[in-house]
């Protein structure tokens, strides 16, 4: 069977930057499983494997625009530290869990500078081109019958 919309996909990956770095890896003793055409993976890399079957493996290089975005200034806000609340020791890089009026979000805290600190909205790649090595473990019909991840 072919990668097309509504099929159950398996597949192991690495992600890379453009320089080399790692990013993450899923090896094939834990995969990630998705529905294809359901937004749960970059559009490009949906694109990309759509019409490949199981067994193919695929590298592909992704600009921003079809990865995970440009990076948006308009979301990054400088803000009082208090406004984080049960978090006993602020780092840079760290994740933080928002509700927001546009519902729940990741921030990622990229600046501390006294009692200010600097949060980021946007995805930690958003401007970043990358590059995925996929390996597509199986492919199956949607017949509910696959547990997805």
């Amino acid at each position: 069977m072919i990668i097309e919309n509504s099929a159950v996909v398996t597949i192991a990956y690495t992600l890379k930057l453009e320089d080399g770095t790692l990013v993450d890896a899923v090896g094939s003793d834990d995969p990630v499983i998705y529905e294809h055409g359901q937004g749960q993976l970059a559009d490009g890399l949906e694109q990309v494997l759509l019409g490949h079957k199981k067994g193919d493996e695929l590298k592909v290089t992704l600009t921003p625009d079809l990865a995970f975005g440009d990076h948006d200034p308009q979301m990054v806000q400088q803000v009082p530290k208090e406004v984080i609340k049960g978090v006993d020791e602020l780092e840079v890089g760290m994740q933080i869990a928002a509700d927001t009026d546009q519902g729940p979000m990741e921030l990622t805290l990229t600046a501390i500078d006294g009692d200010t600190i600097t949060l980021d909205a946007n995805h930690p790649l958003a401007g970043k081109t990358v590059i995925f090595e996929v390996s597509i473990c199986d492919v199956q019909p949607a017949d509910g019958s696959a547990a997805l991840q």
